[in-house]
């Protein structure tokens, strides 16, 4: 029996059979799923917080998405929008995006299940990812110490320590009783310790740092320190245990008892509870602090029994308001905070970003008006570094992450520092071949797969021909698999045949596995399997059914139209010239629901 459908919109298709029979003795073989690939233009996910909302410090965030996405949608992709919250969190899912692009997202708005699928996108599936700067992204977005940061091809310190003030921060933390609460199967207080402890690491060892935990009483936990030993402070701050009740006005007025007197340049207070207490005096003695010894005070809220007035004395303070209802943000919270506090990642000043080395990014653009800020960081080493500022700070950079491209632009893509590239004609084509910079290209050689089980195991058959119907023979081709609990592994395949290759795996559990190929020549005479010698397709099947088919070559890109006709001053510079080739890696993917046989505890469908 055969059922004709109709294609809809690209993307991956989950087709479901199901048999009811008047009769049945065993009804775990009533039901078949597989599925099938949409082809289309390149679906690119952009994923970036809403306009309008009140960001910490209280400005209201302005429109961050409306030129890029007119660029990359006149340029032929396919564009989805959403906001950070519904970045999916399961690999087949995001596996239908060729790229993902995050605008000035900050990491307290993604949970840590997001953030390592998106690093797993990258690094197993060879997905795209391009970061687009802003004053809540990157170091001042809480990136430190999570799998974004680990993505991307800079660092969220800075390593010139002469670059900031010295800086003495303390943490005052609620550990009353409340504190107990569990988020994730875990206590508020435990993490708010591990968010204090990953702020130490981001300080310098010239800093100093103190920790205050109150409850209806205040005590030094730390008294403040520099950080010649870190690993005694982290241990310190994981002695803190739950108390009682809630008295805020003792742990501000136990620092206020010392800090003043403390000789660093920046002084800042980042104050957390997740209950209300008694305001009087606390507006007073903030005010005090601030205006006579210029120490700022943030305040951090968390769940909806925290104070009322958080936010006013933050503001009485010069500090920023944070409130959350998941207590698994604080990390990122206090990161955020941390960095902030140095004074030193959010340049605003006006320059001509320096070329360092060509890339792709920049075919056709000769020349680039001037940058009004970005947000400091610092290059991994196999970063490659395109564009950096007058202080050598990397402000568009890219690397290879596992099968993956990564890009970041430490500017933003508005009019709040970047207002001159959004008025030149470069705005579109700039940010056309940065996205597509990061998309896997078409194939030069058409793949068959297939996967046969026996028993628990499962093989894998790959035949691989060119264009013209010959064998592809002497390459080494080896495949990611990444299972439904997102944990990956490498297979290597042996050839068995003209053309073809195998190898097999053991399938752990239930759903949905992700494939990727990847294969290089053994020698030079064997012409590559694509540009960059990795073989490229989406591969979509069922573990029991035969291959469905091809998926989507990126279509061809437009350089887009022109943001405004009028051009402001810019810095002309003279590309490089290549010396190898584009570097097109491309993301051959399989989709494999795979049903394990009832040995292992689980049934057939």
């Amino acid at each position: 029996m055969s059922l004709p459908l109709t294609a809809q919109d690209p993307g991956f298709v989950t087709y479901q059979v199901q048999v009811t029979p008047q009769q049945d003795a065993f009804y775990q073989n009533n039901r078949l799923d597989t599925f099938s690939q949409v082809e289309g233009p390149p679906r690119i996910l952009v994923v970036a917080p809403p306009e309008g909302e009140v960001i910490p410090g209280g400005e209201i965030r302005p429109d961050e998405t409306s030129l890029l996405l007119a660029s990359l949608t006149s340029a032929g992709f396919d564009v989805k929008m959403i906001a950070p919250n519904l970045l999916p969190a399961d690999l087949p899912t995001l596996a239908q995006y060729n790229s993902v692009v995050l605008v000035d997202v900050p990491a307290r708005q993604l949970d840590r299940n997001q953030m390592e699928t998106l690093q797993s996108y990258v690094r197993d599936l060879g997905g795209g990812l391009v970061a687009v700067g802003g004053p809540t992204s990157y170091g001042v977005g809480g990136y430190y110490g999570t799998p974004l940061e680990d993505a991307l091809p800079v660092d969220m310190q800075i390593k010139d320590e002469k670059r900031r003030p010295s800086l003495t921060i303390v943490f005052i933390i609620d550990h009353s009783g409340s504190m107990s609460e569990t988020s994730g199967g875990v206590t508020k207080l435990e993490l708010a310790k591990e968010a204090a402890a990953r702020s130490v690491e981001l300080l310098f060892p010239n800093d100093h740092v103190g920790v205050i935990a109150f409850d209806d009483t205040a005590s030094w936990v730390v008294p403040i320190t520099d950080l010649q030993n870190p690993a005694d402070i982290v241990n310190a701050i994981g002695t803190i245990q739950i108390g009682g009740g809630t008295d805020i006005y003792a742990g501000l007025l136990a620092m206020s008892k010392i800090l003043p007197d403390d000789p660093s340049k920046a002084k800042h207070v980042i104050l957390l509870t997740d209950g209300g207490a008694d305001i009087t005096g606390i507006p007073e003695l903030v005010k005090k602090l601030y205006e006579e010894n210029g120490i700022t005070l943030s305040t951090v809220g968390v769940g909806n029994d925290a104070a009322p007035f958080l936010k006013d004395i933050a503001a009485i303070g010069g500090g920023r308001y944070h409130f959350t209802n998941n207590a698994s943000t604080i990390a990122t919270i206090f990161t955020e905070e941390t960095t902030l506090a140095t004074r030193a990642y959010i340049v605003e000043e006006s320059f001509f970003p320096t070329l360092v080395n060509s890339s792709p990014i920049l075919a056709n653009i000769t020349e680039v008006p001037q940058l009004h800020g970005y947000v400091a960081s610092s290059a991994k080493d196999l970063a490659q570094v395109i564009l950096e500022s007058e202080k050598g700070d990397p402000i568009l950079a890219t690397w290879q992450y596992g099968l993956g491209k990564s890009v970041a632009f430490t500017s933003d893509a508005t009019g709040r520092w970047a207002r001159d590239w959004a008025r030149s004609e470069i705005f579109p084509t700039f940010w056309v071949q940065a996205v597509r910079y990061t998309i896997n290209d078409s194939l030069n050689s058409a793949l068959q797969m297939s996967i046969d089980t026996q028993g628990e195991n499962a093989s894998i058959t790959l035949d691989a021909r060119d264009r013209a119907g010959g064998f592809l023979n002497g390459y080494q081709v080896e495949a990611s698999i990444v299972a439904p609990n997102g944990e990956a592994q490498t297979v290597i395949f042996t050839q068995t045949a003209p053309g073809r290759y195998e190898s097999a795996f053991t399938p752990t559990e239930q759903g949905i596995y992700l494939i990727h190929f990847s294969g290089t020549a053994d020698s030079e005479v064997n012409p590559p399997l694509c540009r960059d010698d990795r073989v490229g397709i989406i591969l979509l099947t069922r573990i029991s059914a035969h291959r469905i088919g091809p998926g989507p070559a990126p279509a061809s890109i437009g350089i887009g139209q022109r943001a405004s006709c009028f051009s402001p001053p810019s810095r002309r510079f003279q590309a490089r010239p290549e010396s190898h080739p584009r570097h097109t890696a491309n993301r051959p993917v399989a989709a494999v629901d795979c049903r394990i046989a009832p040995s292992r505890g689980y049934r057939h469908p």
